[in-house]
């Protein structure tokens, strides 16, 4: 008993009261009780937990993106895309000057807000998710989490984003196919819940590929800032 579900609870509240690190909260428990061991998925929670500031929030970007990638197995199998897990259209939502936009470089309709970019750990493997650990993360030892901050590496020439409303018409009955802009029809990507494969070599899943080279990042509805490809 408590070997695993109990101990997760016990360490997620650590490192909440205390603002610890999943290892020392980890650490704490093991002394006291050293049979408590969380099994990989509980691992992978906390690691999440400890990205976010050791605080729950269902609009923290790195949560978003956890439960994105929870869903890409269900769609894949048939289940229809939840709506939580669709961003909103940058239209429909009201204006707010410090939100930083990406615009068609065409016809320069609002496709996404810089909130709805996804990150992925460069050149690394499936689920590519900056706080996903790869193997056991007590064996090799447990580095510092990434911030919320997105910096895609400049070697990828495409964005990885949340889905966006306007793509519902085009993901209806579909697993993959091609992202356009929803008012000139300009191409701009590609989506695969399968995943995809950036070209820095990572392979993100599920994936929602803009090319840089089709959009512009639109700072305080004011300057322009052209993506390099």
């Amino acid at each position: 008993m408590g070997v695993s579900r109990s101990s997760t609870i016990v360490i997620a509240y650590l490192m909440h009261r205390d603002k610890i690190t999943f290892r020392e909260a980890y650490d704490i428990v093991r002394e006291q009780h050293p049979m408590a061991e969380p099994n990989y998925g509980f691992m992978d929670l906390l690691h999440l937990f400890e990205a976010m500031g050791c605080q729950f929030s269902s609009t923290n970007r790195l949560y978003r993106q956890h439960r994105l990638g929870q869903m890409a197995e269900s769609i894949q199998a048939g289940q229809e895309v939840p709506k939580e897990v669709i961003a909103a259209d940058p239209l429909e939502r009201a204006s707010d000057q410090t939100e930083i936009t990406y615009k068609c470089r065409r016809c320069r309709r609002a496709i996404f807000l810089d909130l709805s970019v996804l990150s992925h750990i460069t050149g690394e493997g499936q689920r590519s998710f900056q706080w996903h650990k790869q193997s056991h993360p007590l064996s090799q030892g447990v580095s510092s989490p990434p911030s919320d901050t997105m910096d895609p590496s400049a070697s990828c020439t495409s964005l990885f984003v949340e889905p966006v409303k306007w793509m519902e018409p085009l993901m209806i009955g579909r697993l993959d196919g091609k992202l356009s802009c929803p008012k000139c029809n300009a191409r701009l990507g590609s989506f695969n819940w399968s995943g995809l494969r950036c070209s820095c070599g990572a392979w993100v899943t599920p994936a929602f590929q803009i090319h840089r080279n089709r959009v512009d990042k639109v700072a305080h509805q004011q300057q322009t800032t052209p993506q390099t490809s």
